[in-house]
């Protein structure tokens, strides 16, 4: 399963737009504490896309290609989308190509999401 062009256009307007862009993950991340257990085999890679997005709006993180913003933006997305291919509603199948398309989407980003994760191991640990 693939992104289509008007998830991806709709990913790149959220990511013109601060507020649209810690809503849609804020959404997200609001959604998948929720569904956790219905995600589980998703939850990591669903929360790297998350903090990826979100370590580039903060400014944190800023070596990550436009297009793997754009593609782990429109995941997002299309994870918050209840009547998507098949609607988030339907017991057991719901998720099934929410984690088609993370893992689409994980497999085209691999390496800078493999950079963005090395990145943030080096990063001090907050609590400290």
């Amino acid at each position: 399963m693939k992104l289509g062009w008007r998830r991806v256009r709709q990913a790149v307007n959220v990511l013109h737009d601060r507020g649209q862009t810690d809503e849609s993950v804020s959404s997200a991340v609001q959604k998948a504490e929720q569904h956790r257990g219905a995600i589980a085999n998703i939850w990591e890679d669903l929360n790297s896309l998350v903090r990826i997005v979100r370590n580039w709006r903060s400014g944190d993180y800023r070596e990550v290609p436009w297009r793997t913003l754009v593609f782990s933006t429109a995941a997002i997305l299309y994870f918050l989308d209840p009547m998507d291919v098949v609607p988030d509603f339907i017991p057991v199948v719901g998720f099934i190509d929410d984690a088609a398309v993370i893992a689409w989407v994980m497999r085209a980003i691999r390496s800078d999401v493999s950079k963005f994760r090395d990145w943030e191991e080096s990063q001090p640990d907050p609590a400290n």
